[in-house]
């Protein structure tokens, strides 16, 4: 297809719409301000043909004009799509397709141009993700995507390695715009598309990424317990000082009024809210109280004086309120800015409160024990026993035992029923299952009969039994 020229400087200018836009599209992004202005551009796509662009189904904010790319420090890529017009993601479908790795026979198993591919990044109707290729073509979801548009030019980044040779990047791209909805006919869906071209003068930026807030994605430098009992010893305790989520300053969070639950919280209204309190004098491990629900994955980010200092994600999902804390103790001058921001991907990250210790706690985490095991043979049943046990997390298990296993699901409350054993038997047995981290968990030494007991005899007896009524009425 016969194509239209266009100068790369001039859209680069278009893209530039405010002053303010670039700081914060560069911050979404990861990347120094300073490196909007670096993007190196890698195709050259032109405006679709005139015929093409005075036809009904011509848009112009699917027009793929140019595509630059940027290395941002370690395995950090950036992209920028620049279109005939503003782009509008809500209703289009945006594909990169990667080849990292610039080997064709690894990736993606299909036809040129998609073949190959080892990274798919998508913006599909207003949601990024990706998908990953492992090297026999096997998929499997891929790593976070974050986009910003501005003016013409869309921008999307994701972190994974890409081949590189003498300082540059050196990979294969392909990217695919269209029409977002599956009921638009061939004839009326607006498409427009690249060559597979290289990616191979981009310099490799050397040195670390910038950390985002959501490039936290597992708890980093903190300990914490969820046992009610002990939070209220440590919050309560006179060498605390416990700020309460009424106490703090806001930004983005509000109180709770709706809250049943024991302690009170703040809860976020906005992405990236905060809520701030000044630090004491002294040396102490900054806690956070907050609530794990089943539901969502909450995430905190700490920061001290405008830096981070490390990160609570809420994936334990038992419905419970966690006091986590710094490992580390800090030195504070006192009135340095302590600040909690939530960086949940959905829920509204629930602060109860900021809280400084002057020595850390013992950690209680998931220790998953397997107890309270119980047998039952049925009278009259010989050969058939109830067991039941408990187990103090949700967790499937497995009952061994001298005729078999037994299956059951994730729960904390495990029941199994055998029969068909054989009365005269004391019948050995173990109780397996896993805890959070993959280690397992067991309750071994354990024996029961297969063998109902004896009734005791019965006996023809006549008694008057008294019957009371009290009514207070």
């Amino acid at each position: 297809m016969n194509r239209c020229p266009v100068v790369f400087l001039a859209l680069a200018l278009l893209a530039r719409s405010s002053a303010a836009e670039p700081a914060e599209i560069a911050y979404s992004l990861g990347i120094p301000a300073g490196a909007l202005e670096q993007f190196v551009p890698v195709h050259e796509n032109g405006l679709q043909p005139e015929a093409r662009r005075a036809t009904p189904v011509y848009k112009p904010e699917r027009d793929v004009v140019a595509v630059y790319a940027l290395h941002a420090g370690e395995d950090r890529n950036v992209w920028r799509v620049d279109f005939a017009a503003p782009p509008r993601p809500e209703s289009a479908v945006l594909h990169l397709y990667v080849d990292a790795d610039g080997d064709e026979a690894t990736g993606r198993q299909a036809a040129r141009p998609m073949g190959g591919t080892d990274y798919m990044v998508t913006l599909g109707t207003g949601n990024a993700y990706s998908r990953a290729f492992a090297p026999d073509g096997t998929a499997g979801n891929g790593p976070r995507v974050v986009f910003a548009v501005q003016g013409n030019s869309l921008y999307m980044v994701c972190d994974f390695p890409v081949r590189q040779r003498e300082g540059r990047t050196d990979y294969t791209l392909y990217v695919l715009s269209h029409d977002a909805g599956q009921d638009i006919p061939d004839n009326q869906r607006m498409t427009d598309s690249t060559p597979r071209f290289p990616v191979n003068q981009v310099p490799v930026q050397p040195g670390r990424k910038i950390r985002r807030f959501v490039d936290y994605t597992a708890t980093e430098g903190f300990a914490g317990t969820f046992r009610i009992g002990r939070i209220r010893e440590i919050l309560f305790a006179e060498s605390t000082r416990w700020r309460t989520h009424d106490q703090l300053e806001r930004d983005g969070y509000e109180v709770d009024v709706q809250t049943n639950r024991q302690f009170g919280s703040a809860i976020r209204t906005r992405p990236e809210g905060s809520v701030a309190v000044a630090a004491p004098a002294g040396t102490f491990h900054v806690a956070v109280l907050f609530y794990d629900s089943s539901r969502w994955t909450e995430g905190l980010v700490l920061r001290v004086a405008g830096e981070n200092r490390g990160a609570v994600v809420g994936d334990a999902d038992n419905n419970r309120f966690w006091l986590h804390w710094t490992e580390t103790a800090q030195v504070f001058q006192g009135g340095e800015r302590v600040e909690v921001v939530g960086i949940g991907t959905n829920g509204n990250d629930p602060v109860s409160g900021i809280a400084f210790l002057p020595e850390a706690p013992d950690a209680v985490g998931f220790d998953c024990r397997i107890e309270n095991f119980a047998w039952q043979v049925p009278v009259g049943e010989p050969g058939t026993v109830h067991l039941s046990w408990t187990t103090s997390e949700p967790t499937a298990t497995t009952l061994h035992h001298s005729a078999g296993t037994v299956e059951t699901p994730q729960s904390c409350l495990h029941r199994a029923v055998l029969t068909g054993l054989d009365p005269a038997v004391a019948y050995q047995a173990r109780i397996t299952g896993t805890r959070r981290d993959g280690t397992p968990t067991v309750l071994d030494g354990l024996t029961f009969p297969a063998r109902p007991p004896v009734p005791p005899p019965t006996a023809a007896e006549a008694r008057t039994v008294p019957l009371r009524v009290r009514n207070p009425h």
